[in-house]
């Protein structure tokens, strides 16, 4: 048994930490700051505003950054992909006129053969 049962007692409990416990300690310092600055509110809003439109011109400014070098690369694709379908086309066009050449060939052969076989009889 325990000594002093009768005697209340205390239970300790440690809890996590949480992130919805930091992002509103962040936003109470950040309105305790604003509060607490000594600077007017349209000041405030006046640099807000000007930090906001920077901002959005650095967001548009590497969204158009990121948009040429696509284009860039995709133009680069495209030029490859039609050189490498001309080198097809012309290795294609290069066996069919060898073909037809070896076929001219065989033709005269042939010729040649039945001419001589017809010189033997």
């Amino acid at each position: 048994m325990r000594p002093h049962a009768d005697e209340p007692f205390v239970v300790v409990q440690e809890k996590s930490s949480d992130v919805g416990s930091f992002l509103l300690g962040i936003a109470i310092g950040a309105g305790v700051a604003l509060l607490l600055a000594p600077r007017t509110g349209a000041d405030v809003r006046a640099d807000i505003g000007r930090r906001v439109k920077k901002a959005k011109g650095n967001v548009t400014e590497t969204f158009t950054d990121a948009r040429e070098k696509v284009e860039e690369r995709l133009e680069r694709a495209r030029a490859l992909v039609e050189k490498r379908r001309r080198q097809v086309a012309d290795a294609v066009e290069a066996g069919r006129s060898a073909a037809r050449d070896a076929h001219t060939e065989l033709n005269h052969r042939l010729g040649d053969a039945r001419a001589q076989a017809g010189d033997e009889d």
